[in-house]
């Protein structure tokens, strides 16, 4: 299991609006911003480097998980953390 999904199963299981899941949930949406822009990287030099050899169709579903991951945590901060 990579980190960010097991930060995203921790931030699942906790509950409340203390300070320190709040932390965490701050902490997650870091690393998921991180890895959406990776993402965006990654799917970016494939497709400017094909020269149309190449769909980057595996890029961009990296990207479309990040984004999903990403789309969890800003759910999370808004429900839980204000």
């Amino acid at each position: 299991m990579s980190a960010p999904t097991a930060a995203l199963l921790v931030l699942i299981a906790i509950g409340g609006v203390d300070a320190a899941p709040c932390q965490k949930s701050h902490t997650a949406f870091q690393q998921m911003t991180a890895d959406v822009r990776n993402a965006i990287a990654v799917y970016e030099q494939c497709i400017t480097g094909s020269n149309g050899r190449a769909n980057c169709a595996d890029e961009f579903e990296d990207l479309q998980i990040a984004q999903d991951r990403f789309e969890m945590i800003v759910t999370d901060l808004a429900n839980g953390c204000r």
